[in-house]
């Protein structure tokens, strides 16, 4: 999965409201792809975010 994100304070935080919401590219400063085998990312835990 991919999900858009900004960036706060160091911080990935998700950047959309609904599915699928061109909005949400607007305002995200990126994305992270979570792979299959997993079914939450834990807030804190560190990911590999894709900058636009």
């Amino acid at each position: 999965e991919f999900h858009t994100v900004r960036v706060e304070d160091g911080m990935a935080v998700p950047a959309y409201k609904e599915s699928g919401a061109i909005t949400s590219m607007a305002h995200a400063d990126g994305y992270i792809e979570i792979p299959a085998n997993v079914d939450l990312v834990e807030k804190g835990e560190r990911v590999r975010v894709i900058l636009f």
